[in-house]
């Protein structure tokens, strides 16, 4: 027992050095020229992607996280999903029918991302402010929430 909280221990922590090299890299400027534009401040999308990347084997907070958005998504979205105004999907990078996907996302691992597209335009965010809200299920889906309704402008 003591030595399968010891690897997924080192999965999280390889899983957060991932999400941060990545985040360092677009923030200095290194993403590939083939990276969607990732600002999106102060626009209303057109529509939504929301999605929630993952590989087949989780840990705990990778589990968390899928559940939360789940719950997130049904409880308060519902409709804009039935409408199509929102594309929510929990998707498996493991698996050959997804690999150009999670390639558009630059998704390695478990990670969620929100697409605000307007017009042709995606403007991709890998929102990695989850990763600090697994303790709190009502703190993560006020966050996302908040986070959604705003790029939807209500």
């Amino acid at each position: 027992m003591k030595n399968v909280l010891i690897v997924l221990l080192l999965f999280f922590v390889f899983v957060l050095a991932r999400c941060n090299k990545q985040t360092t890299a677009m923030q200095s400027g290194n993403e590939s020229k083939t990276a969607p534009e990732t600002s999106n401040a102060g626009r209303i999308a057109d529509k939504l992607e929301v999605y929630y990347f993952y590989r087949t084997q989780r840990c705990y907070s990778c589990l968390t996280i899928g559940e939360y958005v789940g719950k997130t998504m049904s409880e308060y979205y519902s409709e804009q999903i039935k409408q199509g105004k929102i594309d929510y999907q929990e998707i498996n990078i493991d698996l050959a029918k997804n690999k150009e996907l999670a390639r558009k996302f630059q998704a390695g691992g478990s990670s969620l991302f929100i697409n605000a597209i307007q017009g042709e335009k995606d403007n991709i965010e890998n929102v990695m402010e989850v990763w600090r809200l697994t303790g709190n299920e009502t703190r993560f889906k006020n966050f996302l929430k908040q986070k959604i309704d705003t790029l939807l402008g209500s």
